[in-house]
């Protein structure tokens, strides 16, 4: 995860990110040192304070580039994106499958 680029970019320390994010500082260091993950919330919420797409932040270096979207997948994306943590993945994971049957 890019958490402390983005921190460091920004000149702040772990400490203003605890207290931006209202976690502990021991838990913060987790994030940026890979040996926990933030919850989907706190990962959205990351990735909006720093202005960046959550793949940016989670390290997709593949660059893709998406065709303008259509309000109808716009509205998709959102409402996906919306969904409490558990029902999310399970959308995910329906995703994948659908992707694997189609060979997308």
């Amino acid at each position: 995860m890019k958490l402390k680029e983005l921190r460091l970019q920004s000149n702040l320390t772990q400490r203003d990110m605890c207290n931006k994010f209202n976690i502990s500082l021991a838990t913060y260091n987790d994030y940026e040192t890979k040996n926990a993950k933030p919850r989907i919330k706190l990962l959205k919420e990351f990735a909006n304070y720093f202005n960046v797409s959550l793949d940016y932040l989670c390290e997709n270096e593949k660059g893709f580039i998406l065709p303008p979207l259509e309000d109808s997948q716009k509205k998709a994306i959102n409402i996906i994106l919306n969904l409490p943590e558990k029902e999310f993945y399970m959308e995910l994971g329906r995703l994948k499958t659908l992707e694997e049957e189609l060979n997308l």
